[in-house]
């Protein structure tokens, strides 16, 4: 469920937006971690985007890639269903070839130790 903002052309500037974003976050939280829900859907999945922001994929691979949408899509990992179904061998072999690095557990460890 997507967060909804409130739009009232009446109401004073301190009021024209009613977020509720709090209240809207712990309904979905609650509702995506309840104990009956099955393990699989409590997986909060964040944008690749964010987890390998463009200066590293850029730094990593050496100008080879500009942003992670470019580096995964050139395996076909274009969701996050995508890369947990890969081939492990061949998302390493990926990385390997392209970066520095050995596999993606060292890939994922070093952008989220990234300070660019």
């Amino acid at each position: 469920m997507p967060i909804k903002a409130k739009y009232n052309k009446d109401s004073k500037f301190s009021d024209l937006l009613d977020f509720n974003i709090e209240k809207q976050l712990k309904q979905q939280l609650d509702e995506k971690f309840h104990p009956d829900v099955p393990a699989k859907n409590n997986i909060i999945r964040i944008d690749f985007n964010i987890l390998f922001p463009p200066k590293f994929i850029n730094s990593c691979t050496n100008g080879e890639f500009t942003n992670i949408n470019d580096f995964f899509g050139a395996v076909n990992i274009f969701t996050h269903d995508d890369l947990e179904n890969i081939p492990q061998k061949t998302i390493d072999n990926h990385i390997k070839e392209h970066t520095k690095f050995n596999d993606l557990q060292e890939f994922l460890d070093n952008a989220n130790s990234f300070k660019g």
